[in-house]
């Protein structure tokens, strides 16, 4: 099961199985999560050792707003790849040229450009106007490989063709 954040229901749940006075084993099942996880919620979310679902539900939307992003607006960083993607740079060549021009910097990846283009985090800038391909996917028209098809497959072969005792039935 793929991790996801505690929501506030679940942090209602939550404080109700605790009043209870249920185990962490017994809440974490009730819930679907893991132990380890419902502790975790309990110890970073408790305030003066009382759990509390909204003032859980405040502090983590905090710690996630908090975060240090990839592309800080107005570093040095932001101004490189605005930079660049005015001049038709594609976001593989501004990560490499970054990561080679500044090695002692925070490395980039041309994934976190591409996230901050799709979801309009840099000032002016779009995915028809500075991507080399309007940011649609090249894609080929249909496989490449195994385009050959046999006129019969094995299992269609007669009996004496399986046994091979002819020379032409050594042929594909």
């Amino acid at each position: 099961m793929p991790y996801s954040h505690f929501t506030l229901d679940e942090r209602i749940i939550l404080l109700q199985l605790l009043k209870k006075h249920y185990s962490l084993r017994t809440i974490s099942a009730c819930i679907g999560r893991n132990v380890s996880s419902v502790s975790r919620e309990i110890s970073r979310n408790s305030v003066n050792g009382i759990y509390s679902p909204f003032k859980a539900d405040r502090l983590a939307s905090d710690r996630r707003k908090a975060t240090i992003k990839a592309i800080s607006p107005g570093s040095k960083k932001w101004i490189y790849v605005v930079d660049k993607l005015n001049n038709f740079w594609s976001p593989e060549q501004i990560a490499a040229r970054w990561n080679r021009d500044f090695p002692l910097e925070k490395p980039l990846s041309f994934s976190t450009i591409y996230r901050y283009i799709s979801r309009n985090l840099l000032p002016d800038i779009s995915r028809e106007k500075h991507l080399r391909r309007r940011g649609k996917f090249q894609r080929p028209d249909k496989a490449m490989y195994n385009s050959v098809k046999p006129d019969r497959y094995i299992h269609e072969w007669s009996d004496v063709i399986k046994k091979r005792q002819r020379i032409g039935d050594w042929e594909g």
